[in-house]
């Protein structure tokens, strides 16, 4: 990943040896992500690890993630499935299990241009 380019190598390892020996990228295949995909992979990404930096989320995507998404963040506070500490929206253990569920609902917010 780079600049908003994801890119996967070559599977099979003897043509992934191939490639590499004969100094050519071993690329199958890439992407250019959009803003929306920026978008929802910080949320998946964050909600996975140390949590969603909500400072971050404003100055990159304009969005005020706890205003934006007041229902389901309240619902996630109330029902301990989620904490916020300092700039940090992060899930609670209750709340890593249900995991790919939260995700599902804080994904797909409206994104700035």
């Amino acid at each position: 990943y780079w600049n908003n380019r994801r890119w996967w190598n070559i599977a099979n390892i003897q043509s992934y040896a191939d490639k590499a020996i004969s100094d050519s990228p071993p690329v199958s295949g890439e992407e250019l992500l959009t803003r929306g995909q920026l978008y929802d992979e910080t949320i998946m990404l964050g909600l996975r690890s140390g949590g969603i930096d909500l400072v971050e989320m404003k100055d990159r995507f304009h969005v005020d993630l706890l205003a934006s998404q007041r229902p389901t963040v309240d619902g996630l506070l109330e029902g301990n499935l989620a904490v916020v500490e300092g700039s940090k929206l992060r899930l609670t253990e209750k709340g890593f299990l249900l995991c790919d569920e939260i995700t599902r609902r804080l994904l797909g917010a409206p994104v700035a241009v």
